[in-house]
């Protein structure tokens, strides 16, 4: 059980400076201890060297956290506080992630989470929806947040030559580097079941189909990754 203090020890550790955080990642000290030795007890840490490389990615997420949130000009003292609940949910979920690209959106979670000008677009939902990626997902999302129409998208069809729905999908992400592309069909039916998108057929002659993302997945890109400048009109 996590009691309010060691929910508090978390917490402090976020408003830390960097040099300070890495000081209190020693593994002596009484913050470290006070944060981390409760989650000794949750599935995951069964062993000394599980439980140091959780605790490892746990500080390496938060400093990061801090490095975008000073790169925004926020400075610790304005730091928001999480909530007990919200800060062992994150530091959970991110201690377990070893894929590169999902340790950023955990990061950047972190960050707009503690962000005075971002918390309130940060839903506890966004948690849940993390851990239910691949990191192949992480990189359709992270493509598709990158598009100039983003929220928008369109899957161009093939015109009368015959196709498969893998076939169409494969050329459309044919840009990300996907490591298992025969499972694309599948990553795309797990992203709406997430309520992430909707694809959407557009009639037209070529059967082209729209990726329309929902409020939840449009709010939910922008909490994890950085996106770009929209063109002015």
């Amino acid at each position: 059980m996590i009691t309010d203090e060691q929910a508090k020890a978390f917490q402090e550790l976020f408003k830390m400076g960097n040099t300070a955080m890495e000081k209190a990642a020693d593994a002596g000290s009484y913050l470290s201890k006070l944060a981390f030795d409760p989650l000794k007890e949750l599935s995951g840490f069964a062993t000394d060297e599980i439980r140091a490389r959780r605790q490892q990615r746990a500080f390496e997420r938060i400093l990061q956290s801090q490095r975008i949130l000073l790169g925004r000009g926020i400075e610790p003292s304005q730091f928001v506080g999480l909530s007990d609940k919200m800060t062992v949910e994150l530091i959970d979920g991110a201690s377990l992630e070893e894929d590169f690209t999902l340790q950023g959106m955990w990061s950047k979670l972190i960050a707009d989470s503690m962000d005075p000008n971002y918390r309130d677009c940060v839903h506890p939902g966004f948690i849940d929806v993390i851990k239910q990626l691949t990191p192949d997902e992480a990189l359709i999302l992270q493509y598709l947040a990158q598009l100039p129409s983003f929220p928008t998208s369109y899957i161009p069809g093939f015109g009368n030559r015959p196709h498969t729905n893998e076939e169409r999908l494969d050329e459309y992400l044919r840009a990300v580097q996907i490591k298992r592309r025969s499972l694309i069909p599948i990553y795309i039916d797990n992203l709406e079941r997430l309520r992430l998108f909707e694809l959407r057929s557009v009639h037209n002659a070529v059967g082209d189909q729209k990726v329309l993302f929902t409020d939840f997945g449009k709010t939910f890109l922008e909490a994890v990754f950085e996106m770009p400048p929209k063109a002015k009109p």
